[in-house]
């Protein structure tokens, strides 16, 4: 029984922590250096690591990734555990640079974990789980987000389960901020 507890509350921290950031997730538009009037969403999804804009910042942190509101954040696993590398959003040149990325272990014991995307058809209402998820494709957050993950326990490889995290702005196709803008009245 106490081990259980134990597995259970390793698992509880991970799971708020992935929540925490996951559901943060900002539409976030970066335009493209090299076509002014191309703008592309920051978010890319792979059944090994997510990375995004999240506007789940850290306050007590000392880290400049979270003085400034919003950050990158990328979410994988290694040999270390489960990590996340973080940085200030706008400080690097490219949309995909590494060079300014804060790393840390968040979870030690994770030996893996795989992510997987919730798109749903605007038309049909029609629920698909998606291995990757590429915003050059998809110009709109997934729904939700699912990371399944298997931890070291005592020896032991020990699959849990999945942890689901609702995208508080997914699934919304450019519905938040109309292009023709909004009328007051």
């Amino acid at each position: 029984g106490l081990e259980r507890t134990e597995i259970a509350q390793r698992m509880r921290i991970v799971s708020d922590r992935l929540s925490w950031l996951l559901g943060g997730a900002y539409p976030y538009r970066y335009e493209d250096p090299d076509d002014e009037a191309e703008s592309i969403l920051l978010f890319r999804g792979s059944e090994s690591s997510v990375a995004f804009i999240t506007t789940a910042v850290d306050e007590y942190s000392d880290s400049i990734a979270d003085s400034t509101g919003m950050k990158f954040v990328r979410i994988f696993a290694d040999a270390n555990g489960l990590k996340v590398a973080q940085r200030v959003f706008f400080m690097a040149d490219q949309e995909d640079s590494t060079s300014d990325e804060e790393e840390f272990v968040f979870a030690p014991r994770v030996e893996w974990i795989s992510f997987e995307y919730l798109d749903i058809d605007m038309e049909t209402g029609t629920p698909e789980w998606l291995s990757q998820w590429d915003t050059s494709e998809k110009d709109y957050l997934p729904s939700v987000v699912r990371a399944k993950l298997s931890i070291k326990h005592k020896g032991k490889s020990i699959s849990v389960p999945p942890v689901m995290v609702s995208v508080r702005t997914g699934g919304s196709r450019g519905l938040l901020v109309p292009e023709e803008g909004i009328e007051l009245r």
